[in-house]
C-alpha cells in the first residue's frame, strides 16, 4: 500500500489547532493510533483524540511533558505541538518494522520496487531506499535517491527494493514533527530508523531508509538526547547478490541548541551474498538553524517576535488596537482613531469603519444592525392592536387568522360556503381547504346535506343524493346541484 506523505507546509504552527489540554502529562504508558480516524492517544485513563491534517496526525496541547514509554502504529506521520512548553522525557520510536513502514514513511513491497520517492529497485536484486541519502546498489539494481525538504514537507524514508523469491526489502523510517511556540526540551531518545532488509539463499533484501525529524521551539530550546534516523542494513545471501543499504534520513533542528545531541543519519550496511555483495547506503542529511526564518518574512528568530506568522515582523505596518503587535516594537498603539470620520473614535464606535454606526445615531429595530452601540438591536415582540379585533366577523380573531394563514377580511378563506370560524371551530375542516376531506364534494354541500365533511367515504352517496334530488320537478341533476348549493350560501348569509 502506498503511505502518502504529510503535504503540508512545515513547519506547523501550534495555534492553528485547538488544545486538547492545558498542561498535560500522560498516566501511564502511552499507545498512539495515526490511522485511526480521528487518531488517539490512550494513556490507560483517557482517549485524546487528535486532528487529521492532509497525512498526519496532529495532537496539540497547552504545555506538554512526554514521561511516559510510548508505542506510535499507523501510516500517518506524527505531529505534537504546544501552544506553550514541550518537553520530550521519554523516548519516541517511529521506526520500521520488517517491510512495514514507520508512521509517515513508505514500505517494502515483495517482488518489487520500495514504496515512494526514493524506493529502492527490486526484482532482480534488492537495492536500498533513499531519503537524506542515496540508497545503496546492489548487482544491477539501483539504490534509491535523495529528495525531500523538511522545511516544506515532513515526511519519512522509502522502502528498500524486494527481489524476486522470498526475501523482502526493509520499511522506511517514520516522520515526527515536535514543536512549540515556548522552549523544546528534547532529552529523550528519539528514533525513525529504517528497517534491515531480509537475508537468506536468495538476494537479500534492500534496505529502507531512515525517516524524518523536525524540531522547532522559541530561544532556549535544546536537544540533550539521541536522535537516530539510520538507513536499514542491506540483507545477506548465501547464494546470490547481497542487498544494498538504504540510505540515512533527515535531522532538522530550528531554534534548537544541538551541541549536546547525538545525531546519526548514517546510511545502512551493504548485505554480503555468493555472487556480490551490495553497496552501504549514504550519509543522510542534518540541518541546524540556531536562528532560523520559519515564516520566511525574512526576520530570523532572534528579532521576530512571532516567527511562525508572516504578518509580522520588525518594519511591518501596524495595525492599532487589534492586540497584535505586528511591528513587534513590544506594544499595540491604541491612537485615537475615527476611521469612518463620524466623530466617534474607534474605542466608543462599535463599528468604525460604518458612518452610519455610532453611539447617539438612530436605530433602525430589527435589521441586525446596532446602529446607536447600545448593545442591542430591539425588535417589537407583538404586532400593534387591532382597531377591530374580527375584521370579516367570521367568528376567527385577527391574530389567529393570521396564524392560520386565513384572510381576515373574507369570512369564507376558500369558497366553500362555511364561514372561517365554523370550519375551524365547529366542523374542524380547513378554512383554506374547499374539500377538506378530498372526496370530490364541497365542505358547505356536505353539511347541509347532512354528512361529514372530514370523511371521504360519505361524498359519493351524498353526491348521488345531489344530482337525484329534483326528481319529478323537471329539471336536470346538474340544476339539482346548483340549487342546493345556492340554498347552502343563502343559509350561510343568513
Amino acid at each position: 500500500m502506498l503511505i502518502l506523505s504529510l503535504a503540508l507546509a512545515a513547519p506547523l504552527d501550534p495555534r492553528d489547532h485547538p488544545p486538547l489540554a492545558v498542561g498535560w502529562s500522560p498516566a501511564g504508558p502511552v499507545s498512539i493510533d495515526t490511522s485511526a480516524n480521528p487518531p488517539t492517544i490512550d494513556d490507560g485513563q483517557v482517549v485524546l483524540e487528535g486532528l487529521v491534517v492532509a497525512n498526519s496526525a496532529v495532537f496539540a496541547f497547552d504545555g506538554l511533558v512526554w514521561d511516559q514509554p510510548t508505542t506510535v502504529t499507523g501510516q500517518r506521520a506524527l505531529a505534537l505541538l504546544s501552544w506553550s512548553e514541550l518537553a520530550l522525557t521519554a523516548p519516541l520510536d517511529l521506526s520500521a518494522v520488517g517491510p512495514d513502514a514507520g508512521p509517515g514513511g513508505y514500505r517494502a513491497q515483495m517482488d518489487g520496487d520500495g514504496v515512494g520517492p526514493g524506493g529502492g529497485d527490486g526484482g532482480t536484486h534488492g537495492a536500498g531506499g533513499g531519503f537524506g541519502g542515496r540508497g545503496g546498489d546492489a548487482g544491477t539494481a539501483n539504490g534509491g535517491a535523495v529528495y525531500g525538504n523538511l522545511r516544506v514537507v515532513v515526511e519519512g524514508g522509502s522502502g528498500g527494493g524486494s527481489p524476486t523469491g522470498s526475501l523482502e526489502g526493509g520499511g522506511g523510517g517514520g516522520a515526527l514533527e515536535l514543536g512549540a511556540i515556548g522552549v523544546l526540551t528534547v532529552a529523550s531518545d528519539v528514533r525513525v530508523d529504517g528497517a534491515n532488509g531480509d537475508s537468506g539463499d536468495d538476494d537479500g533484501g534492500g534496505g529502507g531508509a531512515g525517516g524524518g525529524v523536525l524540531l522547532h521551539g522559541a530561544p532556549g530550546s535544546a536537544c540533550t538526547a539521541r536522535i537516530d534516523a539510520r538507513g536499514g542494513d542491506g540483507g545477506d545471501s548465501g547464494e546470490r547478490y547481497g542487498g544494498g543499504g538504504g540510505g540515512g534520513g533527515r535531522v532538522v533542528a530550528l531554534g534548537l541548541a544541538m551541541a549536546g545531541c547525538d545525531v546519526d543519519t548514517g546510511g545502512g550496511r551493504h548485505g554480503n551474498g555468493e555472487d556480490g555483495s551490495g553497496q552501504d547506503g549514504a550519509t543522510g542529511a542534518t540541518t541546524v538553524d540556531a536562528d532560523p526564518d520559519l515564516d520566511a518574512d525574512g526576520s530570523p528568530a532572534s528579532s521576530d517576535c512571532d516567527d511562525l506568522d508572516a504578518a509580522v515582523h520588525p518594519g511591518m505596518p501596524e495595525m492599532q488596537c487589534d492586540g497584535i503587535d505586528q511591528n513587534c516594537d513590544g506594544q499595540d498603539r491604541c491612537d485615537p482613531v475615527d476611521r469612518d470620520g463620524d466623530g466617534h473614535e474607534a474605542a466608543v464606535d462599535c463599528d468604525d469603519l460604518d458612518p452610519d454606526v455610532h453611539p447617539g445615531a438612530d436605530e433602525v429595530e430589527c435589521d441586525g444592525t446596532d446602529q446607536d452601540c447600545d448593545g442591542e438591536d430591539p425588535c417589537p415582540t407583538e404586532p400593534p392592536p387591532d382597531a377591530d379585533p374580527d375584521l370579516d366577523g367570521d367568528g376567527v380573531p385577527n391574530p389567529d387568522e393570521r396564524v392560520l394563514g386565513t384572510d381576515p377580511e373574507n369570512p369564507d378563506s376558500d369558497g366553500d360556503a362555511l364561514d372561517d370560524g365554523l370550519e375551524v371551530y365547529v366542523y374542524g375542516t380547513d378554512p383554506l381547504r374547499a374539500d377538506t376531506d378530498g372526496g370530490g364534494m364541497n365542505d358547505g354541500l356536505e353539511v347541509e346535506l347532512g354528512g361529514d365533511p372530514t370523511d371521504p367515504g360519505d361524498d359519493a352517496a351524498l353526491l348521488a343524493q345531489a344530482r337525484g334530488c329534483a326528481c319529478g320537478t323537471g329539471r336536470s341533476a346538474a340544476a339539482g346541484w346548483m340549487a342546493l348549493l345556492a340554498i347552502a350560501v343563502r343559509r350561510r348569509r343568513g
